[in-house]
């Protein structure tokens, strides 16, 4: 159950700073879309641009965003705004060119679709099931070589296939997912981590990290996969005993991981308790990074 977090007056503060948020984002996006053509030059510039369908930046986030307004409010239609957007975001998946991924591709638009599919559309909608057979035949390979992180890679999948639950394909992806964070994982002493090699690196990032590094942020890191393996390991949900011995697997990988990652933690006084990146070597650019390194106890580790 949610709990409020803020007292009554910071409560009120916060509450007219979404609302303005919220009206910003409609005023913003409806402008793109062409719903009023009569604003100002700078709002009509927005209609030559198609809309960003996306979960973390689009159309999908914003339906997200005023679901949940619709059950902090009432006498608005935040409902309706937020079937539309996710309407145009959908209808995106077969219009638009885009990725996989959760934050900014077809995966985060359909995990939109789930997460708001008992509020806003026919409890049997099945108009994910597209999405589900291309995740599932993806993932079903082995050698996986994509990034595993939450906002591209593996564990994005694996939170869309949560949200899917107790659906037989999503069973499916779930299993996957936990098969291929197995085989890519290292494994040493310390417990288990996983790598970013530099082949999944942006140009930029390649010219800094030529051999690659290891990640300690949740977005891109291995504290995204813990999070993700401990849900993993609490689920208990209609068709549990199909994922039991993925469970297990899911088990092992968060016993090594945990212990891994505390391993991390910087005994030094610095504003950081852990690393950005573990793995850095500074190929073009050392200078530029010493105050960095310094502010926040970075070390190289071969």
């Amino acid at each position: 159950m949610w709990k409020s977090i803020f007292d009554r007056p910071f409560q009120a503060r916060a509450f007219a700073a979404i609302e303005a948020v919220a009206t910003a984002l409609l005023a913003e996006t409806e402008g793109r879309t062409g719903r009023d053509t009569a604003r100002a030059p700078a709002a009509k510039a927005f209609l030559r641009r198609r809309p960003d369908p996306s979960l973390a930046e689009g159309t999908a986030g914003i339906s997200i965003l005023y679901a949940y307004l619709s059950q902090a409010r009432t006498g608005f239609d935040d409902n309706e705004i937020a079937l539309r957007f996710l309407t145009q975001a959908a209808d995106a998946i077969s219009a638009v060119p885009m990725n996989r991924s959760l934050f900014g591709g077809f995966t985060g638009i359909a995990w939109s679709v789930a997460h708001l599919r008992a509020w806003l559309l026919d409890p049997d909608d099945d108009s994910t099931k597209p999405i589900d057979g291309i995740l599932q035949k993806s993932l079903s390979r082995k050698s996986w070589r994509g990034s595993y992180d939450l906002v591209s890679g593996l564990i994005g999948f694996g939170i869309y296939a949560l949200e899917q639950l107790p659906r037989p394909l999503a069973i499916e992806c779930l299993k996957q997912v936990i098969d291929r964070l197995d085989e890519i994982a290292e494994r040493g002493p310390e417990g288990i981590t996983w790598f970013t090699p530099p082949d999944l690196l942006s140009d930029t990032q390649r010219e800094m990290h030529p051999k690659g590094y290891y990640d300690l942020g949740l977005a891109h890191g291995v504290p995204g996969v813990i999070a993700f393996l401990g849900r993993v390991c609490s689920l208990n949900v209609d068709g549990a005993a199909m994922l039991a011995k993925t469970q297990a697997k899911a088990q092992s990988l968060l016993d090594g991981a945990v212990p891994w990652l505390l391993a991390q933690k910087m005994t030094s006084r610095t504003s950081s308790v852990f690393r950005i990146f573990l793995g850095l070597v500074f190929a073009q650019h050392p200078a530029a990074w010493l105050g960095v390194m310094g502010t926040l106890g970075l070390q190289q580790r071969s």
